[in-house]
């Protein structure tokens, strides 16, 4: 969040923040594949400066075949957790 000074407004430590990554492909394979890189520097950001990260979310226009969820699971898998949200666009 920005003040009424223009400044970033302080985020308090006590919160835990999910971190969403928005992709514009028509795959969901893709947005997780080119999403994966940015949350997991985002995530290391906030915890680096003492934030609490809950869910990593790649939020993506077309729903999960099933190729995409065996892709998202053995991501999941290896110990990386990130979910996928489809957001439909009209």
């Amino acid at each position: 969040g920005i003040n009424k000074n223009g400044k970033t407004a302080p985020r308090p430590k006590e919160y835990t923040y999910d971190i969403y990554e928005v992709k514009p492909y028509d795959s969901p394979t893709e947005c997780i594949r080119e999403a994966l890189g940015q949350l997991l520097y985002y995530k290391y950001m906030f915890e680096k400066n003492r934030y609490t990260v809950g869910k990593l979310i790649v939020v993506g226009k077309n729903a999960l075949t099933e190729v995409d969820q065996q892709y998202l699971d053995e991501i999941n898998n290896s110990g990386i957790k990130i979910e996928y949200l489809q957001i439909p666009i009209k």
